[in-house]
């Protein structure tokens, strides 16, 4: 991607774009569209993975065999549990709304798609309809610089990489091991905000 001194990324939020690749988080699940579907056409299952610390969602191709799996189809997954682990993280409004653009990598035949959770629309109900929005700092900085955006979005990282392992088991969270007793609600709750101001204080 050849890089232009002083150019900045204009956010694809700000075209109007219905068909843009995009997943939607509401209180009951989450809904990837057809655009996304069809960035990864041959693809019957997906794995969803979370970086908590990062704010990522990323998606890669399974087999319908991993526990994980979830049908790769434009229909929305009830996902109850990781929605409200995705909420508490994020400090969203329950009955808001978010929706992330997808960042879509291939090379080698690998393909896997990231969603930064820290630049989404929202919409939200006021009198009875229905209002879509965007962050104010959207206005004021319609984009980033090119730079940053290769790195926030993992661009330069992949681009660099040779191998991507898409196929290894993904890491497990500390504190979540398999050999550990099960977090009660209360203290998952806890635990989610820690982890939440222990990155706002690196920032």
């Amino acid at each position: 991607m050849a890089h232009i001194a002083g150019a900045k990324r204009i956010r694809r939020e700000l075209f109007c774009d219905r068909y843009a690749a995009a997943v939607t988080f509401s209180e009951y699940g989450l809904h990837f569209n057809t655009g996304c579907v069809s960035l990864m056409k041959e693809t019957a299952y997906v794995e969803v993975l979370l970086h908590p610390a990062e704010r990522l969602v990323a998606v890669r191709k399974t087999t319908q065999h991993n526990r994980s799996a979830i049908p790769w189809k434009a229909l929305p997954v009830h996902a109850r549990e990781l929605i409200h682990i995705v909420y508490q993280l994020m400090g969203w409004k329950k009955d808001w709304k978010y929706k992330a653009t997808a960042n879509y990598f291939s090379k080698n035949g690998e393909q896997v798609i990231f969603f930064d959770l820290t630049s989404c629309e929202f919409q939200f109900r006021e009198n009875k309809k229905l209002t879509k929005a965007i962050p104010s700092d959207w206005i004021s900085g319609f984009g980033e610089n090119l730079p940053e955006h290769m790195m926030l979005c993992r661009r330069a990282l992949a681009e660099k990489l040779e191998n991507w392992k898409l196929s290894v088991a993904p890491s497990l969270v500390e504190g979540f091991e398999l050999d550990v007793t099960p977090l009660t609600r209360e203290q998952a709750e806890q635990r989610i905000t820690e982890m939440r101001c222990a990155n706002e204080k690196k920032q």
